[in-house]
């Protein structure tokens, strides 16, 4: 049944407070009834070409959307007033014809929206009338201009409140770099004003060209529940699918409807949706990457939001660029500081090592002489038990002293280094097999994990086996000492041109101030008596003298790793 004149124009006097496209939905609803039809479409046009499209009932909206986008600047110049639209009559086209097959009529009617020369859309929906009545005509054509009128304020609102938010979402990633936020940060900063900003994106994915490889990888998403390896092809690269199309072609591209689409690479698992709308990351001639949306909506982005999905991506290519800067930075201090730090500790220990060049030759002279006098003496059998003991206690003591001249004579590198072409595993397998019982005693759980294939490095195999038999024992003893058993974990690999060695324990860790002072010379952690603090200065002089390295990572109550790097010979 047909709704009255007044009923018509209180239903569109009700639209006031939608969104362009809910608003122009309902203009067609309040239409068709008053036309008594169920079947019809509406087009908005914005600068020149149609914005917003729907139809009733909506499933039609895929079936007509290609005869509709053909027709569109044809209805726009031929019609300025309602008319009813027949076969064989001027005005019916090849697109009508498909229009009107889709509606499942033999004819039409049009109504502009809008006044003037050129109306800003057009309402159409099946009839088979052969003419509108002159008084119907005018209270169509009145609510056309109604609805045009109306339209037209409703966009200029949404248009103004889109503004507003693509200004706040270019302060929050212009100001996002200023306050020290990471590039990951940054990335889903990005994807999250994409959604928020853009009228009916639903998702987002940021996409970053690896120049190296050439592809494009998903680095940021909107959504939960998939990893970005589930985004499109794993594999994309430059000038395939939609995004690498458009960051190819450096243009946005927005796709009504996927489906239809051949450059789309169709999702493998999980979420689908229709509309597609693609900008490139680009700073100048430089391509970083894409920014998509997309939403389960046909034909849901308009120019409008073209542009402002162009912003955006303009702006934030300019931040993600400044992002990259400001860590890389950050890294090349570390490493600087890294590299001062061991400078610092190769020039003091280099410094130690000269005193102790002639140091070590004046002591073992008269420990030498110590412990052949007490041998001599232990010949005389007519000494007491007691002065025996005492003269076992001297040599023990003399002997411990010559131990620690021998760990100072290789810490300043006094004793020939014979270098050889060694397996770095091959030490590694000695070292536990002396171990192996101690090890067993103390119930540390022992677990391997050396390379398949030899580490061949250049070097000295008794000094590389020292430095490992001493990390090794280090990290016994405190496991021992703090729980009474432990996890021992020895891990060989080849990393690039270093052959690198990790021995991780599960002891008490290590806090920061002692992490600084650990391969200085003569600290130590351990009780008075148990310790020289040679130990770990010696492994240090021995693997620098190797041109290795050897770091620490350890948090205290999280245990101990240490790394030993050599340069692999082969």
């Amino acid at each position: 049944m047909r709704i009255s004149e007044r009923a018509l124009f209180d239903a569109l006097l009700a639209l006031g407070g939608a969104e362009p496209r809910e608003a122009l939905r309902g203009a067609l609803g309040a239409l068709l009834a008053y036309e008594g039809a169920e079947r019809g479409l509406a087009l908005w046009w914005q600068e020149g070409e149609p914005g917003l499209y729907v139809t009733m009932p909506a499933s039609l909206e895929g079936a007509l959307a290609p005869a509709v986008r053909e027709s569109c600047l044809t209805w726009r110049e031929g019609f300025t007033s309602p008319r009813s639209l027949r076969p064989g009559e001027p005005g019916w086209g090849a697109e009508a014809a498909q229009v009107a097959q889709a509606l499942g009529a033999k004819g039409l009617v049009v109504i502009p929206l809008g006044g003037g020369e050129a109306p800003c859309g057009c309402a159409v929906w099946a009839s088979a009338r052969r003419a509108l009545r002159e008084e119907e005509a005018q209270v169509l054509a009145q609510a056309g201009r109604l609805i045009g009128k109306a339209l037209e304020q409703i966009s200029q609102g949404a248009r103004l409140r889109r503004l507003m938010r693509l200004v706040q979402a270019l302060y929050e990633v212009s100001t996002s770099v200023l306050n020290g936020r990471d590039l990951d940060g940054l990335l889903n900063l990005v994807v999250h004003l994409a959604v928020t900003t853009i009228d009916h994106a639903e998702n987002c994915v940021l996409h970053l060209l690896d120049e190296a490889t050439g592809e494009l990888r998903p680095k940021a998403l909107s959504f939960q529940g998939e990893g970005p390896h589930t985004e499109g092809q794993a594999h994309m690269r430059l000038g395939e699918g939609v995004a690498g199309y458009a960051l190819a072609q450096g243009r946005v591209l927005n796709v009504p409807d996927v489906s239809r689409d051949a450059r789309f690479l169709p999702i493998r698992e999980g979420r689908r949706f229709t509309s597609m709308l693609v900008a490139p990351l680009m700073l100048h001639e430089r391509r970083i990457g894409t920014l998509s949306v997309d939403s389960r909506q046909a034909h849901a982005f308009d120019s409008d939001d073209e542009r402002l999905l162009l912003m955006l991506s303009s702006h934030a290519a300019a931040a993600i660029e400044n992002s990259r800067l400001v860590q890389d930075l950050q890294e090349s201090l570390e490493r600087l500081r890294a590299m001062q730090d061991q400078l610092i500790q190769s020039e003091k220990l280099s410094a130690l090592g000269r005193m102790l060049r002639g140091v070590t030759h004046e002591i073992n002279n008269p420990l030498a002489a110590v412990m052949g006098y007490v041998q001599l003496l232990q010949m005389d059998e007519t000494l007491s038990e007691s002065v025996q003991r005492d003269l076992s206690r001297i040599y023990a003591q003399a002997e411990r002293a010559a131990h620690i001249v021998r760990s100072l004579q290789i810490f300043a590198r006094q004793e020939a280094v014979v270098r050889q072409l060694v397996d770095v595993n091959e030490i590694l397998e000695s070292v536990l097999e002396l171990q192996a019982t101690q090890l067993r005693l103390d119930h540390i759980e022992v677990v391997t994990d050396l390379a398949p294939q030899p580490l061949g490095v250049m070097g000295d195999f008794n000094h590389l086996q020292q430095v490992f038999f001493h990390l090794i024992t280090n990290a016994r003893e405190a496991m021992v000492a703090h729980r009474g058993e432990g996890r021992l974990e020895v891990i060989s690999r080849r990393a690039g041109d270093v052959v690198e060695v990790r021995i991780r324990d599960n002891g008490p860790g290590l806090s920061d101030e002692v992490k600084q002072h650990l391969f200085d010379p003569f600290f130590t952690t351990k009780e008075v008596g148990e310790g020289t603090g040679l130990g770990l200065s010696v492994c240090y002089g021995i693997i620098t003298g190797h041109e290795g390295r050897i770091g620490v990572e350890s948090n205290l109550g999280e245990g101990t790793t240490f790394i030993v790097e050599l340069p692999a010979a082969y």
